[in-house]
Order: structure tokens, then C-alpha cells, then sequence
């Protein structure tokens, strides 16, 4: 007999399709009990059930100490594929904090992370890095394997890629045998709806409980719901002013505009594809709107998500004539040109932190604001500041840290901004008038105009893998149509695959084509000229694809790039799925060999590490033999916002005059490298968080550029400045196909240990040079070195043909 456990109130269910509806019972059954509990109503009417087939089997609840291995290995031990809680990968227990697992793979490539109590909260990835790239492990045939995590050492090894620290297993462990119950379940409709009938009206009972509704949420993906108009959100045409919202979910949805003190309620027409129009005769510029969805449920107001301006605080859109947002000078400003995406430098600030500082030199009033970065000719005391410096180092694009609209409640307060809330909005708090949002898009466009005008491009770092809030009042997603634009499980929970909260589900067509108008957007209106994409692996390959396209649709010359992981779940798109799409990651392969590990003692090539000079030839050209196809794919950095600052990391690892000399070889490696060079800003003037890894809210005091601490760094900053126009100056050192990189770059054989040298053929890369040869020392010893016939033309202190310095560099040419 099955004992019911009465929950108030329980989860709806969800019609995820016109004839299958998703049920999670609070107590687990098999196939047959859930058949006999579930029925389906409407009105009155019983509604016909043609199967019942069970989903995510039940399971005990794991304890905080439950450790398993969920990656794409689970199902074919009779589990649920990335699920942190499933028990077909659980580790045993061997003490010491050591777990195991011994289980027989099918032939095959598998993809896999170590977590830790039943939740992605806590989870491991390559390099035993948290939240990190997923590990992998090709299984040539049928194999007993057996792995072992390691907590204590951060290792987590296997007996097929690791036979000499890990014992291959002998003797199989019983097959894992799934309960016969079952938390969820399919139920298949007899009859389909019909094409517009999204449940409204149906109830689920489950024995004795309450009620449960169904919520419309797979069914949205169908073709009867995805509008391909362009006409989402609100346009002024004239004297009238017209809106558009998509919410089919919704029984009723009423227009809200607010002006002059009054409110106007205006009903909205259902329109085709699930949306909802109307038209006032009246040019709103100006006025303040918000949509009000009603169903069976709930009532919400929420701001419009295609909106294009907003009040402070998130809460309502407001209509903006954008053509009156426009600086003067604006329709003659363009999109920077490349040939390649290896023909950038790539050099990554933070708008508040770049000039907040006084040492900045920028009028108080714009200090940290978006005015603030292109405020010309300051120098307050021996060096050029802010945009003048930005135009003297020579980098081709500036990436700014997010500026979309983000989480109201930090606005007041120092914040990365990696909490996005409307997308298609400009953060209000680097305005000179944060209340007036007409300003606020006005200066944003007069910062990037006054970068295009000094020769930068602009990159936005954008977060459309999540939104923040995700669920609840304060979130115009959720109020437009409930669970559909977030991944949740069967029992309605909005999955955390981010890290922070949530993750948007970005297969559904309506959700890729949100994302993809707003890139659109920006590309068009504000003419950016490329996107790095936080989290990107949380997204699909063909979600990359068609953004990419889109982009490019607008500017041909865009830069993009992303980050090849995710904040703790499944990573859908690892390093390696970029190949052939122009679309670079960020290559941790090169952070690891050159700088270490993130924020620990363990120190890479920059920092005298020998003995791994196959694996620095391999970063420098272009990762080619490792994960890309073409240069144009890697990002090559050793630092970035995250983790520790390059100088942060290194004073932990080496004290002394040599910290200086172990950043600039780490930039010179960056730099010099085949590929997309990218710089953590002010690394090369001894910027500095104070040991903070994670300083997203740590304020002004740590974050922000100190520019009088810059001029004790000149001479390093100064030699950064050549090696970049160097690379900009000499197609051999930026070349763009990898095809290229293996016929004109060669190893240079026959060097000191510690030494790595590349012979570069100038001539054949259409270079005024006929032949280039760079050379790093990775020992923290001099190096003796014979370069007769070469010339030196760049390096660090005391380099020469016959003698490398420890932790130096040189740039060598010959004709």
C-alpha cells in the first residue's frame, strides 16, 4: 500500500507538449499506482489518458557528504545523464577523503565532472578547478574503469587515462539497479489539443492532494507560438504609438502608460502566435509603460524585456526617441575594421573602475562613468590616464565588463553587473543622470563614439545565460510567461546551471530569438563591434552559430568570444565545439601552462616552471594540435577580472625584483602568441586587488585603476606598448589560418633548458621582415644564447643575442 504525504500546495504540472503533460509526485510510484492516482479534468469532464510512462526515477535524497560523477556516462549505467544526484555514479567512501568508483563503460567519448552532495553547488572540473570545464575520457571498448577522487590532493584520476597512479579494477561491481518507483511521469493524451489550446482549464489530481493547474511550457517551443515579427516592444510611428508583447500564457494582458502624473489602462488585443497588441493614437515619447499579464493563476506588472529604456529601478520601460539619443557626429561613427579576429588586442575594463579613482585625472562629475572613459587629454601627473592612455598603449578593442541593465537592488552599490535584468537596456549607474534615461543612453553612445574616434573598438561582455531576478514579481521574463524561458526540472525548480540562481533555456525558439534580436539591437543601434559571452558553455552550438550569424549579419567585422565553461552544470559547449564557426574561447590551456593555477601556489612557465616547453610551443601556436582549428578560435590570456590579478598571483609565488619580470614575460607570451591576445587591464601597471580573487562587489578601494601607482610601472608599460605595435606592425606574429602556423612557425631546436623559441618565416607571411624569431626563458636562470646574424628589436631588460635573463623574452629579426 502507498503511503500519500499531502504537501500544500503541490507543484503544477506542465503541458509540454499538445498531447503529453509532465507530473511529479511528492511521493514516488510505479508507472501502474501513478495511473490509478493521476486523472485529468476539465471542467467536469474527464479527460481520456493514453499512457502513463514514468520520467526521473525516485531516488533517496543524497546527504551533503553524497559524492558522484554526473556526465554523460550515467545513462548507459541505467542512470539520468548529468544529474548530481543520481546513484548509478556514486562514489564510495575509501577514507582520508579519497572516493571511488568502479563501473564498466561501453565503448565511447564521455564528458564528466565530480560533485558533491546531490547539487551543482559544490562541483569539480578539469585541473580539479571548482565549477570548472567538464573532464573527458575516450573508452576504445567495453572497459572496466576504475576513478578516484582525491579531495585533499584536488585530483580526480582514472585507471584508463592514469594506469600509474590509479590500478586498473578487476572485478566488476554489481550493476546499478534504479528503484522500480518513479518521481515523475509522462502523461500521453489520448487525443492531442488542438493547435491553440494551451491547457487552459485543466487540472491535474493526484488522490487526495489540492489541484495541481497545468502550465504551458514545452508546448511554447511549437511552431503555433514562435513569432518571427520584428515588431516586439514599443515604437512610436508618428502621432501613434504602437506595442507588442508575446505571452500566450496570458488570458488577458493590459497595457499600463504612465505620464504626467496619470496612469492610462489599455486593453490589449490577442494577436497571432501568442502575442498581444495595441495602438494609441498619441506620441508617447517620454512616458513610462508596463505590461499587466493575467491568468488563471495570478495577476503581475512587470517592464517590457524588448524595452529600450527603463526607470532606475528596473520596474518599468519607458519610450525614448532614440534617433534624439544620438551625440552629435554619430551617424559618421563606424565599426572598426579587421581582417582577422587575430588582427585585435583585446584589453578588458571595468567602466567604474577606469577612472573612479581621483589619480585618474577625469572632472569628478564623470569619474567612473561612462563620460568618464573618453574624457581626452588627461594627465595629472607624468603619464597619460584614461582614454589618452588607452590611445598610447595602442590595443585595438576595449572590452567593458557588463553595462546591460543589471540587478536593481546593486545599482546603488559596486558591482561587476553580472546579474542582467532588462538586456536591451544601459546600466543607469555610469550616467551622469541616472534617472533620466535618455541621458544615460546618450552618454553611453558618447562613450563609445569617443573610443571609435580614437581608433577602438568596443566589445560588450554579455550575460544571456542567465537574468537576475529569474522567478517572482521582480522578473518581466516570468511575469510574460512562467517557467518557459528558464531550465527547470519536472517538478518546476528552476535549475541553478549558472551559478548564480538560474539558467535561460536557450534550444527554445523564443528564447534564442530574445537573445538573438537584442544582440541585433545593440550591434545596430549603439555599432558595437564584438561580444564576449560569460558562460558560454551553458549554450548549445547551434544557439553560437546563429548568434554569430546574426552579429555578422549587422557587422561583418564583429570579434567574438566566449568563456568554453559554465557555473557548475553541463557544459554544452566545451572547447573544441567552436571549430569552424569564427567564434574564439578563452584558451585555459595557455592560462595553465603560462600562469598556474588560478589562485593557488602552483606557478606555470611565467614563473620559472621547467620542463613543459612542448606544451608552451604548443599555446603559443594558436592551440592548433590541442582544440582549435584556426587562431581566430583561442583567446590567449593569463588573467582576467576573475581569480587573482596577474600581479596578485605572482607576489604570491615569487618575492623580490623578479615579480616584475615574471608579469612582463607573462604578457609578452600573451602577446607574442598566435592568436587573439587578450590583457586583464592595468596588469601592465601593476594593478593590483590586494589578494582579493573574487572582488565583484569589494568596491572602489580595490578594484579601481590607481594611476599614480601606474607611473613606478612606466618602463614595463612602455615595453608592453612595443610589443604590441610590433604584433600590429608584422602580419607573421597575428597570423590567421592554421595552415599558416604550421608551415611558417617552426621550433627552434637545439635551445637551454627552460629556453623556447619560435623561427618565424617572415617572408612567406607577406611580412616586411624575412624572418622573425622570438624567444622566451622560463628558467629563473640566465640562459646562455646564439643568435649570430639576427637582430635584436624588442625584449626585456638585459636580453641580447648572446644572453636571456631569467623570466625574460626577445624578439629577434633577420632579413
Amino acid at each position: 500500500m502507498l503511503f500519500v504525504q499531502l504537501f500544500a500546495p503541490p507543484p503544477p504540472a506542465f503541458l509540454d507538449s499538445r498531447s503529453t503533460i509532465t507530473v511529479w509526485l511528492q511521493n514516488p510510484a510505479t508507472a501502474e499506482e501513478a495511473r490509478n492516482r493521476i486523472t485529468v479534468v476539465r471542467g467536469k469532464a474527464m479527460v481520456k489518458v493514453k499512457s502513463v510512462e514514468a520520467r526521473e526515477r525516485a531516488k533517496q535524497a543524497p546527504s551533503r557528504s553524497f559524492v558522484n560523477l554526473p556526465g554523460t556516462f550515467q545513462s548507459a549505467l541505467g542512470g539520468s545523464d548529468w544529474d548530481p544526484s543520481d546513484r548509478s555514479t556514486e562514489m564510495v567512501p575509501l577514507g582520508g577523503d579519497r572516493y571511488e568508483l568502479i563501473a564498466v563503460l561501453p565503448k565511447g567519448r564521455y564528458e564528466y565532472k565530480l560533485a558533491m552532495g546531490g547539487n551543482w553547488d559544490k562541483n569539480f572540473g578539469a585541473d580539479f578547478v571548482p565549477g570548472g570545464a567538464n573532464l573527458a575520457i575516450e573508452v576504445p571498448t567495453a572497459t572496466l574503469v576504475r576513478f578516484i577522487a582525491d579531495f585533499r590532493a584536488k585530483t580526480l584520476r582514472n585507471s584508463l587515462q592514469h594506469p600509474t597512479e590509479v590500478p586498473r579494477p578487476t572485478v566488476a561491481p554489481a550493476p546499478y539497479k534504479p528503484s522500480g518507483l518513479a518521481q515523475s511521469f509522462t502523461l500521453e493524451l489520448e487525443r492531442p489539443l488542438d493547435p491553440d489550446d494551451l491547457g487552459k482549464g485543466l487540472t491535474i489530481r493526484v488522490g487526495r492532494e489540492k489541484d495541481r493547474t497545468v502550465v504551458a511550457r514545452g508546448v511554447l517551443d511549437g511552431s503555433e507560438w514562435t513569432y518571427t515579427g520584428n515588431d516586439l516592444g514599443a515604437k512610436v510611428q508618428g502621432n501613434r504609438t504602437a506595442f507588442r508583447v508575446w505571452s500566450p500564457p496570458s488570458d488577458k494582458v493590459n497595457l499600463i502608460v504612465r505620464q504626467d502624473g496619470r496612469e492610462l489602462r489599455v486593453p490589449m488585443s490577442k494577436g497571432p502566435k501568442g502575442t498581444w497588441a495595441a495602438t494609441v493614437d498619441r506620441n508617447l515619447t517620454g512616458a513610462l509603460y508596463q505590461y499587466e499579464f493575467a491568468n488563471d493563476r495570478d495577476v503581475t506588472r512587470a517592464a517590457d524585456i524588448y524595452g529600450t529604456a527603463a526607470t532606475a529601478d528596473s520596474k518599468w520601460s519607458a519610450l525614448i526617441d532614440l534617433n534624439k539619443t544620438n551625440p552629435s557626429g554619430w551617424d559618421a561613427t563606424k565599426f572598426q575594421t579587421l581582417k582577422s579576429q587575430t588582427d585585435a588586442v583585446l584589453y578588458e575594463v571595468h567602466v567604474r573602475d577606469f577612472t573612479s579613482s581621483p589619480t585618474s585625472g577625469v572632472r569628478p562629475e564623470w569619474r567612473g562613468k561612462y563620460l568618464g572613459m573618453v574624457e581626452p587629454g588627461t594627465q595629472p601627473g607624468t603619464i597619460p590616464t584614461g582614454l589618452s592612455y588607452l590611445k598610447w598603449l595602442g590595443v585595438t578593442h576595449v572590452h567593458l565588463l557588463p553595462i546591460q541593465n543589471f540587478n536593481p537592488d546593486h545599482s546603488s552599490n559596486y558591482n561587476w553587473g553580472y546579474e542582467t535584468t532588462l538586456f536591451n537596456v544601459p546600466e543607469e549607474q555610469y550616467s551622469t543622470r541616472a534617472s533620466d534615461p535618455t541621458v544615460t543612453i546618450r552618454d553611453t553612445k558618447r562613450m563609445i563614439q569617443g573610443l571609435h574616434e580614437n581608433g577602438l573598438g568596443v566589445v560588450l561582455d554579455v550575460v544571456y545565460n542567465h537574468s537576475v531576478p529569474s522567478e517572482g514579481p521582480k522578473s518581466a521574463f516570468w511575469a510574460a510567461a512562467p517557467y518557459f524561458y528558464f531550465r527547470t526540472n519536472d517538478r518546476g525548480d528552476v535549475l541553478n546551471e549558472s551559478g548564480v540562481g538560474n539558467a535561460l533555456h536557450d534550444e527554445r525558439p523564443m528564447v534564442l530569438k530574445f537573445i538573438r534580436d537584442s544582440l541585433t539591437f545593440w550591434t545596430r543601434e549603439y555599432k558595437i563591434d564584438g561580444y564576449r559571452f560569460d558562460l558560454l558553455g551553458m549554450f548549445t552550438r547551434n544557439t553560437v552559430a546563429d548568434l554569430a550569424q546574426a552579429i555578422r549579419r549587422v557587422n561583418p567585422n564583429a570579434v567574438i568570444y566566449g568563456e568554453p565553461w559554465t557555473g557548475g552544470g553541463p557544459n554544452r559547449f566545451p572547447k573544441g565545439s567552436q571549430k569552424g564557426l569564427r567564434v574564439a574561447v578563452f584558451n585555459d590551456d595557455f592560462r595553465g601552462v603560462v600562469r598556474g593555477d588560478t589562485n593557488g601556489n602552483v606557478g606555470g612557465a611565467m614563473m620559472g616552471l621547467v620542463g613543459r616547453e612542448s606544451d608552451v610551443v604548443d599555446v603559443l601556436q594558436g592551440s592548433i594540435d590541442r582544440f582549435a582549428t584556426s587562431p581566430e578560435e583561442t583567446v590567449n590570456y593569463v588573467s582576467a577580472h576573475d581569480d587573482l590579478s596577474l600581479r596578485d598571483k605572482v607576489e604570491r609565488l615569487i618575492k623580490g625584483p623578479e615579480q616584475d619580470r615574471s608579469v612582463e614575460l607573462g604578457l609578452a607570451m600573451v602577446i607574442l602568441s598566435q592568436g587573439i591576445p587578450f590583457l586583464e587591464g592595468g596588469s601592465e601597471i601593476g594593478r593590483t586587488k590586494g589578494g582579493i580573487a573574487n572582488s565583484y562587489n569589494a568596491g572602489d578601494s580595490v578594484n579601481q585603476f590607481n594611476w599614480k601607482r601606474a607611473e613606478k610601472f612606466w618602463p614595463m608599460a612602455s615595453r608592453v606598448r612595443d610589443l604590441i605595435a610590433l604584433r600590429r606592425a608584422h602580419p607573421a606574429l597575428r597570423l590567421s589560418q592554421a595552415s599558416q602556423i604550421r608551415r611558417l612557425s617552426k621550433r627552434m631546436n637545439g635551445l637551454a633548458a627552460g629556453l623556447v623559441g619560435l623561427d618565424l618565416d617572415g617572408a612567406g607571411a607577406g611580412d616586411s621582415w624575412k624572418r622573425i624569431a622570438v624567444v622566451f626563458n622560463t628558467s629563473r636562470e640566465a640562459k646562455n644564447l646564439s643568435m649570430t646574424g639576427w637582430r635584436l628589436v624588442a625584449g626585456a631588460p638585459g636580453s641580447s643575442e648572446r644572453l636571456m635573463p631569467g623570466l625574460s623574452y626577445a624578439v629577434f629579426r633577420r632579413d
